[in-house]
């Protein structure tokens, strides 16, 4: 019988868990990474009509972010010539509504902070700063200690979900 598990709460480290950058008081909200594939339209001339075939590759992984105030972590991230990679790692209260248990989530990303846009000011609202982490080389999505997903554009040619990998499809490149 199945069961719904609902995110409560998040928290994001910028560039390693050191309680110091924690920025679970001032995160607003946070967006994991898209799961999506590039696709090629193919509209066959003798065809019923066109098709998007999925091309095995997947599109380019983001994740936003947005914090109040001014954060002087991510602005010294996004700093001039900082394009270098880290590593930001989120976790989550993910709670399982069947059984009323708390279950850790937890999202380990690689790349830079690609952009740090301020809000515009306005009296009696909260100001704050929208965040993209881009150039992502590596993320791994994992839910109650169980990996669900694991990509790494240098270590693997095909996304690795639920802990399998497509032996048939390493095999033909060679690789397996």
């Amino acid at each position: 019988m199945g069961t719904i598990l609902l995110l409560e709460s998040v928290n994001l480290f910028l560039g390693n868990n050191d309680p110091e950058a924690s920025k679970h008081i001032s995160l607003s909200s946070m967006t994991l990474p898209a799961l999506e594939y590039q696709t090629a339209a193919h509209n066959p001339g003798g065809g019923p009509g066109e098709i998007e075939f999925n091309m095995g590759a997947t599109k380019k992984l983001e994740l936003s972010f947005k914090m109040a105030g001014y954060d002087p972590d991510s602005y010294r991230l996004f700093g001039v010539g900082s394009g270098s990679v880290n590593t930001f790692t989120a976790y989550g209260v993910i709670r399982d509504k069947r059984e009323g248990t708390l279950i850790q989530g937890k999202s380990i990303i690689k790349g830079n902070i690609q952009k740090v846009a301020p809000e515009a000011y306005e009296r009696g609202k909260m100001f704050g700063h929208d965040h993209v982490i881009g150039e992502v080389s590596h993320y791994e999505l994992h839910v109650g200690g169980s990996e669900w997903y694991w990509w790494d554009m240098w270590a693997a040619p095909r996304a690795r979900t639920f802990g399998n990998t497509d032996q048939e499809y390493l095999a033909a490149l060679g690789l397996a």
